[in-house]
């Protein structure tokens, strides 16, 4: 009997999914989005990196958003048009479970005179840093005095 196997069959699939809630200065909701988005080659690169890594490591704990409505691809390495600052957001993930999540709130005044959010990105640092994952979405329109929460599900 043959110990050889077909490697082929282990292959696993990193998916992410941005939740996108808008919500207005009494916190009403008044826009979802939520849609697939693309673990770009610097992503793969990251997981490859961390998986030696002892506890400790850099990971991709901010998410910025960006106004550019053109398209995305795995070689992108950072958020067109981006506005506002990069928040760093709170990862989650239940014991034994192989989905984990980040989430952010972009508060009222961020950015001060809102914004055409169409692309959002997850990265490790507040400014420059590398790009886990991208995505592009239908336009959000967030006024100065709204909030917007983005939980990405992976």
């Amino acid at each position: 009997m043959s110990m050889q196997r077909d490697w082929q069959q282990y292959r696993y699939t990193i998916r992410g999914r941005p939740l996108i809630v808008l919500k207005d200065e009494h916190g009403r909701i008044r826009d979802i989005r939520s849609g697939p988005n693309l673990i770009v080659q610097n992503g793969w690169e990251m997981i490859a990196s961390h998986i030696g890594k002892s506890a400790g490591g850099q990971g991709a704990q901010y998410i910025g958003m960006g106004e550019d409505s053109g398209p995305i691809a795995s070689t992108d390495n950072t958020i067109s048009t981006e506005v506002a600052s990069r928040i760093a957001g709170t990862w989650s993930s239940a014991v034994g479970c192989v989905t984990w999540n980040l989430s952010v709130s972009f508060g009222s005044g961020v950015p001060g005179g809102g914004a055409s959010v169409r692309q959002a990105g997850n990265m490790t640092s507040a400014t420059g840093g590398t790009m886990f994952a991208k995505a592009s979405f239908a336009v959000v329109n967030k006024g100065s005095a709204d909030s917007l929460l983005f939980t990405w599900l992976f």
